[in-house]
């Protein structure tokens, strides 16, 4: 299936000078479909500088005859087996096949590197919609695509000093330390994120390029979780800072199975709010998959976070094969 523009529309790849143009463009959709910005500018220029992302072939620009821009997508690897499409369409411009036109383009993108991958896995391409839009939805299902998770972006609020972390006994709390903690992080990362619904790992050079070259990564917002007895670290908390508003970030959270129920997890996470409302910020948000095998839902609830947005995540199957990511615990 290929859609068509309408007449007098363009469309063409951004350059790396208009990464503000989009990103206004993007935070004006966000606001119309949920009331409030759900990107920041360090957040694309990251992905825009993503060794594995190309600006010319993996995203699109839509424009009227007067220039103006009404669309805009992207496409990109998530995980070896998975590909990830996202699309912005201006809220005035609904209806008029953009949408359409960015979902084919990414497609055919995509379906150019199914060679490159390993021909006995199965291979899906995945979208991300803000649960609310509804014109999303219709569209991706009438491609084929289907409901596969919901996910929430949750936030505390400080009203005043957060509580006081309890840590469990035997257990100590640090910053992160360049050039020690490296390996240590991503062993925490692959053990706790092995029970994350979709995991698929990932090699430890993959993971520090993803990580910690990221302009937004700040050591002392990473925290470890050390077994003072056995110097083993027990778990981890990746926070950072967003420079645009008021609010900080737990990007990541885990804690291995041989300390879990024990409060860890709890500690973990208050030891984060009280280290970013130390820096100034009003609010901590964080993005959890609202059917968590591990019952952080539960864990964040009970600290006194409460969910602000939703996300669904729509996939569909484009080769058959070997069905790789979690999806269940293991025993």
């Amino acid at each position: 299936m290929s859609t068509n523009l309408p007449e007098g529309f363009t469309a063409r790849a951004p350059q790396p000078a208009e990464i503000r143009q989009v990103y206004e463009f993007i935070k004006m959709c966000d606001i119309a479909e949920v009331g409030q910005p759900d990107i920041d500018l360090d957040e694309l220029e990251i992905k825009w500088s993503q060794p594995d992302f190309n600006l010319e072939t993996d995203a699109l620009l839509v424009l009227t005859p007067q220039g103006e821009i009404v669309g805009y997508g992207s496409c990109q690897e998530l995980g070896k087996p998975t590909m990830l499409i996202a699309a912005n369409t201006h809220p005035g411009f609904y209806d008029k096949g953009i949408g359409s036109f960015l979902l084919d383009r990414a497609e055919e993108r995509l379906g150019q590197q199914i060679g490159r991958l390993d021909p006995t896995l199965e291979v899906t391409f995945a979208n991300w919609s803000h649960s609310p839009n509804q014109a999303a939805r219709r569209l991706l299902e009438s491609r084929g695509y289907r409901q596969i998770r919901e996910f929430w972006q949750m936030e505390y609020q400080f009203e005043g000093p957060p509580h006081a972390p309890a840590w469990p006994d035997g257990i100590a709390v640090r910053s992160f330390v360049r050039g020690q903690d490296e390996q240590a992080v991503y062993d925490v990362y692959e053990a706790t994120f092995s029970d994350h619904w979709g995991h698929v790992p990932i090699s430890f050079a993959e993971y520090a390029e993803k990580r910690f070259t990221r302009k937004d990564f700040n050591p002392d917002m990473w925290f470890l979780a050390v077994n003072t007895a056995s110097g083993e670290a027990a778990g981890y908390a990746a926070c950072s800072l967003d420079p645009e508003d008021d609010r900080g970030w737990v990007n990541n959270l885990g804690v291995k199975r041989a300390y879990r129920r024990g409060g860890l997890g709890l500690a973990l996470l208050r030891h984060s709010f009280q280290k970013i409302y130390e820096k100034g910020k009003a609010a901590t948000r964080l993005v959890v998959d609202g059917q968590s095998l591990t019952g952080a839902v539960s864990l964040y609830t009970g600290a006194g976070m409460q969910p602000v947005m939703s996300y669904t995540r729509f996939e569909k199957i484009v080769r058959p094969g070997i069905a790789v990511g979690v999806k269940e615990l293991a025993g």
